[in-house]
């Protein structure tokens, strides 16, 4: 793992367990390390919660679906 980019783009796969033993150990050694890459982690973490909690079960109105990705393509279209 190095630096904060990788670390930010593997939050959701660390979050939902999709990765291997190793890679996560680095992500979680990194985000002990880094108070804002933890600060980026906690807020997903309690997004997904919440999301989780509110959203009434494992299905997602399409309507925010559609939403999250728009705002994750515009995100992406921004640049650094």
């Amino acid at each position: 793992m190095t630096g904060c980019r990788n670390a930010i783009e593997q939050i959701y796969p660390y979050l939902d367990s999709e990765m291997g033993r190793w890679k996560a150990t680095r992500v979680k050694w990194h985000l002990r390390r880094c108070q804002g890459c933890d600060g980026a982690y906690e807020f997903e973490a309690h997004l997904k919660s919440v999301i989780r909690d509110k959203g009434g079960g494992d299905e997602v109105p399409p309507e925010l679906l559609d939403r999250l990705r728009a705002l994750i393509h515009e995100e992406g279209t921004e640049g650094p």
